[in-house]
Formats: structure tokens, sequence, C-alpha cells
């Protein structure tokens, strides 16, 4: 779902932690992995790019499991305007809709809101599109929603230069506030949208997933005083302010909790989560994000999937957490793009359903870019 953008960051991994030559042996590397990739795919009759894949048209399915519309429908809206951005400018954010075409049901639909990610540099919204209308003709409201990206050196911070804890740290808690804005916004407007508005899921992926799980778990006493003073808190931005901003249940694909794992407590959301264990850009655990940047002390700590799913679980949240061993930070994409969207619109209908429950699943790849390590989680991977 997020092919370009991954490969755009392991280049500029590359390019911080290694020499030309090195730089170019492991760019080429990746490259010749995507091309095996594809190659297999082809090989067993599937489309060699995953956004191509489109799941099975099942008009006599089960709605919000199975793809039982054939066709969906596509609006865009600007749903807040002249927001701040980091450089003193100021911004519109638009929301792109999607919805089952022809529903006869049109009425009391579960919405998904789906960030993209982009270290809260860019919007990588490659593949959305796709993404959507799928969940869409499985029955859901599907919604990408714009947030406010952008912070000093952006441009340098993969390259690990800079003051990156304090500056991608204001990029979070603008990309949290937008997160609530809009979740406000769609349960106050859940007529108009044809939602039930205690039916409303955020899911996202990298900083995406990251703004999903911000907008729960932390707290305005938890953002420090100098952070709260100079952006507002996080219900600060925005309409609707007495429409509670919390989602019925949030979904992470390698996004992580910016703070530590004990400021996470129990706030009755389901939640599911995906991470490779050899995620280069975001820890497994409570670490440092970017872990190559190693003469660099200006890098904030965060909280990966796996010391997530242990706090979660510690806490009674109700919480299942997809496993790939030795997935890098684009390990959804190893799932393919059917599969990843299956699980999702699951998770939901599950959640829905009142059948949710806490577990976790190992998913063991075709090829992984850390052969040689791997974590206890991993065992049946080794033994592969």
């Amino acid at each position: 779902m997020m092919k370009k953008i991954t490969y755009l960051l392991l280049v500029s991994l590359f390019l911080s932690a290694c020499g030309p030559l090195q730089t170019i042996q492991m760019a080429t590397k990746v490259q010749n992995d995507q091309k095996k990739a594809e190659a297999k795919r082809v090989a067993e009759g599937r489309p060699a790019k995953l956004t191509q894949e489109k799941d099975i048209y099942k008009p006599d399915g089960v709605r919000y499991r199975d793809k039982i519309f054939s066709d969906f429908d596509q609006t865009q809206e600007i749903f807040l305007t002249n927001l701040p951005t980091w450089n003193g400018g100021k911004t519109n954010l638009k929301i792109d809709i999607f919805s089952p075409k022809n529903d006869p049901n049109p009425n009391g639909r579960p919405c998904v809101i789906v960030y993209p990610g982009g270290a809260w540099i860019a919007l990588g919204k490659e593949g959305f599109k796709e993404f959507n209308s799928e969940l869409a003709m499985r029955g859901y409201v599907a919604i990408t929603g714009d947030y406010r990206v952008g912070f000093p050196q952006a441009d340098k911070a993969l390259m690990c230069i800079g003051d990156i804890e304090k500056n991608m740290t204001d990029a979070a808690i603008r990309g949290f506030q937008d997160t609530k804005a809009l979740i406000r916004h769609v349960r106050a407007n859940a007529k108009k949208y044809g939602i039930d508005p205690n039916k409303i899921f955020v899911a996202g992926e990298s900083a995406g997933g990251a703004n999903a799980v911000g907008a729960v778990y932390l707290q305005d006493n938890e953002i420090p005083a100098d952070v709260l003073k100079r952006l507002g808190g996080l219900e600060s931005v925005g309409n609707y302010k007495n429409v509670s901003s919390k989602p019925n249940g949030i979904i992470s694909f390698a996004g992580p909790f910016i703070g530590s794992p004990d400021m996470m407590e129990k706030q009755d959301v389901p939640v599911y989560l995906l991470q490779g264990q050899c995620d280069e850009l975001i820890p497994w655990n409570y670490s440092q994000v970017f872990p190559y940047c190693k003469n660099n002390s200006k890098i904030p700590k965060v909280t990966g999937c796996n010391a997530m799913y242990s706090r979660l679980k510690e806490v009674g949240e109700k919480v299942w957490f997809d496993i790939v061993c030795g997935g890098n930070h684009g390990a959804f994409s190893s799932w393919g793009f059917v599969e990843l969207n299956r699980r999702l619109a699951n998770f939901c209908y599950l959640v829905m359903n009142n059948q949710f429950q806490t577990g976790d699943y190992i998913f063991i790849p075709d090829m992984s870019p850390c052969p040689e390590k791997t974590f206890p989680e991993c065992e049946k991977w080794l033994k592969k």
C-alpha cells in the first residue's frame, strides 16, 4: 500500500548509515527483492503489484467481511480550514470519502478513517484509493484524511540531522489534534455520511498508525508544558468540541506510541497492531525512533508494537498483534493487499459483533531483510 514511500525512506536510511558503495549495494538489494516478490506473485497467477490485487466479489457474502458490492462512490470535501502550519502558514485539510455504490442500506454504517504514513514529513497516499475502495465494497464508509505534516529540517530528519525530538514531537501532536478533530467531525455528521456514530474506527500506517494510537492513549497532562503552551491541547483544533473524539477501535500498521509504555492506560478501545520485528525505523519495544541515528542525542523514544501489546494486555485492553517475523517497516505489504484489507475488515466486524478477543499471530514472510536476527516471538520462523 505504501511501497513507494517505504522505498524512499529506506534509501534515505542507507544514505545516512553507509558509504556510497554500500548505499548502492543496499538500494540495489531492496529493488531486487521487490522484483523477486513481484515475479513470485506473477508465477502464482497474481498481479505483480500488490495494489493491483482485488478481492473476490461475493454478492451473497457477509457484509463488512466480504466484498458484497461491485462498485463504489468517491467524493472529496474540505473539513477544516486555515489551520496553522509549522512554518507560520495556513492550510486546509481534505477528506476523501468512499462508500458502497447503490447501497440499499445507506444509513447506520460503520466508518473506517484510514491515515497514510510518512513520518509527519509528507503524506504517502499511494494505494489508498484502492485500499479504501475495497473497504467500501465490503459495506464500510472509508475516509482518508489529511493531517498537517512538516517541521524544521524535516527533509533531513531521516538522515539524523536536527533536533528531531522537539520537531517531530511537535509534528506528532499536530497530527493527533487533526485526528481527534476528524473523529469529532465524522461523529457529529454521522447522518450526512450515513454512518453509525458508535462504529467509528481509525487506522493508519507508520505515522498514520501513531495518529490513531496517540488520539486514544496520549493525554494533555502527559504532554510537556512548553509543547502544550505552544500548540494547545489535543482537543484544541477543529469544531464540535462537545462531541467525543474517542474511536470505537484503532488499527496501527507499524505505528508507535509517542511516549513510554507506562503512559498507556486502559481506555476500553479495542486495538489491532501489526509490525515486523526487523523494523528499521520504529523500535520493536521502547527505544529511540530511527535506531540507526547513533550520533544524534536528540531523537525521541517511542513505544513499538511489541511493547504496546504487552502493556495493553497488562492494563486489560483487548488487543490483537500480528507479528511479521523478519519483516521490515513495510512489513504490512508482506501480507498482500487483499489479506491486509481482509484482516482490517475482520477486526472491525468482530468488534462490532462483540466477538473480538486478545491474542496474536506469527506470520512468516517469503523473504526477510534480517535473517540473522530474531526475537523469542519468532522462534517458529527460525526453524523454517
